[in-house]
């Protein structure tokens, strides 16, 4: 999206959700045994949408990172039949942008969050991911959020993203295929339940 300079979250947002801190998580042996073990799924070409949703994903990117993007939703629709809304091809011409990402994010099942550091000095691309962050965490059963780090990031993610697991873009052999196992699987990716010393941490799908 277009790059400007403008605030990025609201006071009284950041205030709430900067007191979540990150906390260690470790998987048992039990768990890693089960995710190796994990069966997947075949992708069908009968992905049907749910009633009032027009897209299996709203993907957020930086239009800087626009080569990987367009990759990705290709292999998603291509081979995993995830109806994909990609900007430059989806938001209505003529329209304003608020309302193309608001309207899109409500018709989309999830939201694919492609960060890089061009996504995290893009105003338009955190107001996709805070938006649907918003919508993740006031009505988790009809929307969530699947972050993939595209490459490494030298700054802090903004709050609203640091309590969720993320696809390493770097260290995955297919990308698209952890992205349809993440589709299917919702609670893989959603924000980490708080431990008893109040505090999450941001960890690797």
């Amino acid at each position: 999206m277009a790059e400007l300079n403008q605030p990025l979250l609201s006071t009284s947002y950041s205030d709430i959700i900067d007191e979540i801190e990150l906390s260690s998580f470790s998987p048992s042996e039990s768990t890693r045994d089960q995710k190796e073990n994990r069966v997947e799924p075949a992708a069908s070409d009968d992905n049907t949408l749910p009633p009032g949703k027009d897209y299996h994903l709203f993907v957020s990117y930086s239009s800087e990172d626009r080569t990987e993007a367009n990759t990705i939703r290709q292999h998603l629709e291509e081979r995993f039949y995830l109806k994909c809304l990609y900007y430059e091809r989806d938001f209505q011409i003529g329209r304003n942008i608020d309302e193309n990402i608001t309207e899109g994010l409500q018709k989309s099942v999830k939201t694919l969050v492609l960060l890089s550091p061009f996504f995290i000095q893009s105003h338009w691309c955190v107001t996709e991911a805070r938006e649907a962050c918003k919508l993740s965490f006031t009505d988790m059963e009809n929307h969530n959020v699947i972050p993939v780090l595209l490459r490494p990031i030298n700054k802090d993610l903004p709050p609203f993203l640091s309590s969720y697991v993320y696809i390493d873009a770097q260290k995955e052999m297919d990308v698209a295929r952890k992205i349809y196992e993440a589709f299917i699987h919702p609670g893989i990716v959603d924000p980490l339940q708080m431990s008893k010393s109040g505090k999450v941490r941001l960890r690797r799908f």
